[in-house]
């Protein structure tokens, strides 16, 4: 067996007794020359057999080559442009791949809400940046560009005049020549290349791009001049897919390179082919070798009278002599097509980017993948998790809290000290921005939990243990639950002032109640509200179609009802009155019922015998025709 070397690799290793031979080679053969040992490492296979020599005595070769060792992955930027172009390529035309990141890219992120700040004009500081920068709208763009190009890199545009981050400059991944650092706490040397049509634009005469000059400060706009720019890492947002601790940003779709060249480039033959032939090869066989010959003539005479066939959509009758036969020699689409390889490349890529095709097609659900979902949603969590890390409590929030000189005593009290950031110390900013535990750092709530969480098992045992005098403890129980205990400890003033409101709002509901439905008592006034506000729905409903009482509405049809299918709810009960004029029930209804129809039958008596009355006049309804 021979093992292919780079001959510019030579070990450096000490020299053993048997001269300058490579660690690693054994040898028995005295004859081997200094050149024979220059070749690298070299191993050979036979057999312990007598006789003749077999395929086994053939040398093979083991390529130990990266795969794709003509592709540099380094930081040249015209190499990196080159790669850059293949990822996106694989984002706009690879079904999977543009799926994958799409959906990792909006399935995570969702509304949010910061907490653990009980004074609302430093929440204010730091809502204000979040919505002068766009974050919301900037997180799935953001990992868009992470997963396809590796990296995401950008600049908050700081203007002291408000002592605020203004906007945020995104700079394509390709553009930037990073410069990896020997310490992990530190971030890369970023020098971005700006493209012409930045600088164009901000030297532009528009009214508006000389506005924007004025916003964003002389000292933005020179920075935006220059051709090439050195990040300042104080403002520079820098969040790169790591595959190791000492690599720089790293495509989500390295894994599926290989597979995807293999597929263009059958794709591009797929394209092609196409192109050319849509069927098979008709072939002609004209004479019969002894009594007819055929001419050019005859040949290309029955050419077009088998191509007017094929052309005839009605179904075309060709009369030949003998001696003509017709057969398809090569059938059409017979060839290597892509679509050959498709399923098996969907299930490599698949493998490759971690990600089951029922998340794709939208089939997975709850009840049909739940531990593979469980595992997926734990997967997008854990992924947010690094996003929010790195964006808020890393870079966004400590630069907001040094700025206003938010920090927080031993006892978590917020203190103000105004501007902690030195301009002229670069290292004593960094030193103050990575202390994590002095400056004020809110807590981000996403308004998506991706749940579920917490094995309910293991909870159900820790709460038995726990019933058993076991001292389980109380950041047990809450890991279980799937929370932080100190996350929770740190909104609980937060947590407090939203107990407070909330009772605000119970107090003046219950005042509202109290004014406008005073017959609801404590018992049923949630019961009274709903039914009085459905009542008025009714009654709304019923003026719009022409009826003004919901007692003479007939269901949805638009007419009366005659009088003994007509509800009256609680007005058909007769009440009575007692001394000081207050309403009483009556125990004999029908007895009551009596006494008030014959006081309706006199009323009616008196007001007939009166000329020119609404119950003597003719009247027509606005339902039937005059």
């Amino acid at each position: 067996m021979r093992i292919k070397r780079q001959k510019s690799f030579v070990n450096q290793g000490a020299p053993n007794s048997r001269g300058n031979a490579d660690v690693g080679t054994a040898t028995k053969n005295p004859k081997r020359t200094a050149t024979d040992s220059a070749r690298g490492f070299e191993a050979t296979a036979n057999t312990g057999g007598r006789g003749t020599a077999s395929v086994s005595n053939l040398p093979i070769e083991i390529d130990i080559e990266p795969l794709l060792k003509d592709i540099v992955f380094g930081e040249d930027l015209e190499q990196k442009k080159l790669v850059m172009r293949i990822y996106k390529d694989i984002y706009y035309n690879d079904p999977i791949g543009g799926s994958c990141v799409d959906l990792t890219s909006t399935l995570p992120f969702s509304d949010f809400n910061i907490g653990g700040i009980q004074n609302s004009k430093v929440a204010d500081s730091f809502n204000e940046v979040i919505e002068r920068l766009n974050i919301r709208t900037l997180l799935p763009e953001m990992s868009i560009d992470h997963q396809v190009t590796g990296a995401f890199c950008a600049n908050m545009l700081y203007n002291p005049k408000k002592n605020t981050f203004v906007d945020l400059i995104c700079h394509p991944y390709e553009n930037c020549k990073v410069d990896q650092l020997p310490f992990y706490s530190q971030d890369p040397l970023i020098t971005v290349a700006f493209p012409e049509s930045h600088k164009t634009i901000m030297q532009s005469d528009s009214p508006r791009i000389k506005r924007l000059r004025e916003y964003l400060g002389p000292e933005v706009v020179k920075q935006l001049s220059n051709d090439a720019l050195e990040l300042d890492p104080l403002s520079t947002i820098y969040i790169p897919r790591k595959s190791f601790t000492d690599s720089t940003g790293v495509s989500y779709y390295r894994r599926i390179l290989p597979i995807w060249l293999l597929e263009k480039n059958l794709f591009r033959g797929t394209l092609v082919e196409s192109a050319r032939r849509q069927r098979g090869i008709l072939h002609l066989t004209l004479g019969d070798g002894d009594q007819w010959e055929p001419t050019v003539a005859d040949m290309n005479f029955a050419m077009q009278l088998f191509q007017d066939a094929d052309a005839d959509p009605l179904g075309a009758v060709i009369a030949t002599r003998m001696g003509i036969s017709s057969e398809e020699i090569r059938q059409g689409g017979d060839f290597w097509k892509v679509t050959d390889i498709w399923d098996q490349t969907m299930a490599m890529k698949l493998r490759a980017l971690g990600i089951s095709e029922s998340f794709l097609s939208g089939e997975a659900t709850y009840s049909n993948a739940d531990t593979s979902l469980t595992v997926f949603i734990e997967s997008l969590r854990a992924y947010r998790d690094t996003i929010t890390t790195k964006l808020f409590y890393n870079k966004i929030f400590p630069l907001v809290s040094a700025l206003h000189g938010y920090t927080v005593n031993s006892r978590g009290k917020l203190v103000t000290k105004g501007n902690m950031l030195d301009k002229f110390d670069a290292m004593s900013n960094h030193e103050i921005l990575q202390d994590g535990s002095r400056l004020l750092i809110p807590s981000v709530h996403w308004a998506k939990q991706l749940k579920p969480e917490g094995d309910q098992a293991y909870m159900d045992m820790l709460q038995a243990m726990s019933d058993k005098g076991i001292p389980v403890p109380m950041r047990a129980m809450a890991a279980a639950g799937g929370f932080n205990l100190d996350a929770l400890l740190a909104d609980q003033e937060d947590d407090f002032e939203l107990l407070k409101r909330i009772g605000e709002y119970q107090k003046k509901l219950a005042g509202v109640k109290k004014e406008f439905f005073p017959e609801a008592d404590d018992a049923g006034g949630g019961e009274a509200l709903a039914s009085s506000l459905a009542h008025q729905a009714l009654m709304l409903e019923a003026q719009a179609r022409g009826v003004r009482s919901t007692v003479l509405r007939d269901g949805g049809m638009n007419r009366m009802q005659a009088l003994a299918q007509r509800n009256f709810g609680e007005a058909s009960e007769v009440a009575g009155e007692t001394h000081d004029g207050k309403r009483r029930w009556l125990t004999d209804q029908n007895k009551a019922n009596e006494r008030v129809n014959r006081k309706i039958a006199r009323q009616l008596s008196e007001i007939a015998k009166q000329d020119n009355t609404a119950l003597t006049r003719m009247t027509v309804s606005r339902r039937m025709p005059v």
